[in-house]
């Protein structure tokens, strides 16, 4: 695992091995592909396809192997399912086991679990309807009985003379007839009590059950196709970055056989694939964690549902069915009483809870943790490929006197890249303002003034040279960025002389240097320009006494403009000046105009002399 630290305005990175084995830091061999068995050993097989690095990583990812619990009780992060968005495709081997491998059918998906769920309610609901619907026919036949009794009773006209008119047998029958009747009306307005207040109730149920269901089903914050499309990018950036990393060493051992050194101008620098895998590995992440944080909020909505609209319904309904058969005289035993007593007794969430019990490997779980979108851990994060020498922020001179922030990062293959702001490299690292190939660059410093000027030429078709005025607000960072280019660009170093110390650069004001140095390629001196106060035969006999003391290379004490060129010391040579120069930021033209003048006053002051 990478881990960055930064130490004022300047960023190092190290690695953290946790556990982990010990990888080859050479030539990384080529991949297995899942589609096939085996792979030619041959440089050309590390052109690898998409799905040949990304699936293994993905695959652990899932089961949570790099996971550190922070709390005791804290369970791994859920492995999710995701589903494509439909895309009518020729399907092959290859895809098929891709397909697989981003859906992770095995996954969760609460979703589909909830939903089952609801569809089991859902049954529940439809059975009692169907025996209340029974109970209504049962009833609406027995009410249309008691109807025919009542109608077809009459007393025969024959026997009729036999009795009393009044308070006799016959006021007996007509109590029965009207005792039929009664009963009639009461089996008929039970039936329609059963189909004007359960029904309808039962019904309202099945819709609150649908509706919610189309809302699980038809929520965006809850489609997985997006996780799917993260996954599938994680896995061919993955893919990228080994086959970068393996094309580039390859290339470097070829490089470094021929002579010409570890550093190269690669076609594709595998340092800005790592973190466009890191940014890739971030947005999987956060996808996850945003999924994982919806399908916590769906379960608790669902179980406020389940115990508000269905569980509550059940007992309102019982109670209400038994207080009108109580007041109209209909119950005679303790059937609807101990229904309703059962659900009366139901705790509060306790058939959800113990849905949750039997289920717990389907849903998400309350103490599953969220990913940390810090801490990444991918396949040759560690390579020393993909390692910055340095990286930080640089003040870098625009016009005359404007100096603005950049954010630097120099490759492990001698590649200086510059981006607007240290936020926009994290964020779009294949988006840099401009490259240079440092190995073909110039560095100068001026150690008093803390400035650097780097001369090189931008890397791309149509690339321009570029003259880059640079310091830092603390003087140890662009020491610290001095010692590493150093090694690796045409270093020369500009040692001021303490005379003058008013002619320095300041580095909070950031001005410039009133002196323009000028190279001699005998490595003899540099001649500065005329400083008011000072007459021209005065400069010209000290730097006829600087020739006559002569220089070996060596000693780090010079008057005020010369230059030391640290990693490649020159010896003493003759007044001829030398064809080569370390310094392509002054070329010998301006040296020859410069020394012109120089060399009449000489001239003159010799004749004088003689």
């Amino acid at each position: 695992m990478e881990t960055v630290t930064q130490s004022n305005g300047v960023r190092t990175t190290t690695n953290v091995q946790k556990d982990l084995p010990e990888q080859n830091n050479g030539i990384m061999t080529p991949p297995m592909s899942p589609v096939k068995g085996s792979m030619d050993s041959h440089r050309h097989s590390a052109n690898v396809e998409v799905g040949q690095t990304g699936l293994p990583w993905l695959a652990r990812d899932a089961e949570g192997d790099h996971f550190h619990p922070h709390q005791q009780q804290e369970s791994p992060p859920p492995k999710l399912s995701a589903k494509p968005a439909s895309i009518v495709r020729i399907p092959t081997r290859k895809r098929t086991i891709q397909r697989h491998a981003y859906r992770m059918k095995d996954g969760l998906d609460p979703v589909k679990v909830l939903c089952d769920r609801i569809k089991t309610w859902q049954v529940s609901v439809k059975y009692l309807m169907n025996l209340f619907s029974r109970v209504k026919n049962v009833e609406a036949t027995t009410g249309r009985g008691y109807r025919r009794i009542d109608a077809k009773f009459m007393i025969p006209s024959k026997i009729q003379d036999q009795f009393k008119s009044s308070n006799g047998v016959q006021d007996a029958w007509m109590a029965f007839r009207q005792f039929a009747r009664e009963n009639s009306l009461i089996h008929q307005d039970f039936v329609d009590f059963i189909e004007n207040e359960m029904i309808p109730t039962l019904s309202l149920m099945l819709k609150d059950m649908h509706h919610f269901m189309q809302s699980l089903l038809y929520d965006k914050n809850l489609r997985t196709a997006s996780l799917y499309d993260c996954r599938k990018k994680a896995d061919k950036m993955l893919t990228r970055l080994n086959t970068e990393i393996y094309n580039l060493a390859s290339n470097r051992e070829d490089s470094i056989k021929s002579g010409k050194g570890p550093y190269l101008i690669p076609k594709k620098d595998p340092l800005l694939t790592k973190y466009a895998v890191m940014n890739t590995i971030t947005d999987l992440y956060k996808h996850e964690n945003h999924l994982h944080k919806n399908f916590l909020e769906v379960q608790d909505k669902y179980r406020q549902f389940e115990q508000a609209k269905i569980i509550n319904v059940y007992t309102s309904l019982f109670q209400r069915f038994e207080a009108y058969r109580s007041e109209h005289g209909l119950e005679r035993s303790e059937g609807v009483s101990k229904i309703v007593n059962i659900f009366n007794a139901i705790e509060t969430d306790s058939e959800w809870y113990e849905f949750l019990h039997h289920h717990d490997n389907e849903l998400v779980k309350p103490s599953a943790a969220f990913k940390d979108e810090h801490a990444l851990e991918f396949p040759n994060e560690s390579h020393p490929l993909v390692q910055p020498l340095i990286m930080g922020d640089i003040k870098r001179k625009v016009g005359s006197s404007k100096w603005h922030n950049e954010y630097y990062i120099l490759s492990p293959v001698g590649v200086l890249y510059c981006f607007n702001s240290e936020k926009d490299f994290y964020r779009r690292p294949y988006q840099y303002k401009f490259s240079i190939f440092v190995p073909k660059s110039n560095l100068l410093v001026n150690p008093a003034s803390q400035l650097v000027e780097f001369t090189g030429k931008s890397l791309g078709l149509f690339g321009k040279k570029k003259v880059l005025h640079m310091t830092t607000t603390n003087p140890q960072d662009i020491t610290h960025w001095v010692n590493v280019m150093g090694p690796i660009a045409n270093y020369q170093q500009l040692v001021p002389s303490s005379q003058n110390p008013a002619a320095n650069t300041n580095i909070n004001n950031h001005q410039v240097d009133t002196t323009t140095p000028i190279v001699n390629n005998n490595a003899s001196s540099i001649q500065s320009k005329k400083e008011e106060g000072e007459s021209s035969i005065d400069t010209i006999q000290k730097d006829q006494n600087e020739q006559s003391a002569g220089f070996d290379g060596q000693s780090p004490i010079l008057s005020k403009g010369h230059l030391v060129e640290e990693h490649e010391p020159i010896a003493e040579q003759s007044d001829v000046p030398a064809s080569n120069s370390n310094m392509d930021a002054v070329t010998d033209e301006n040296h020859t105009k410069e020394q012109a003048p120089l060399k009449q006053q000489s001239d003159i002051l010799n004749d004088t002399h003689t």
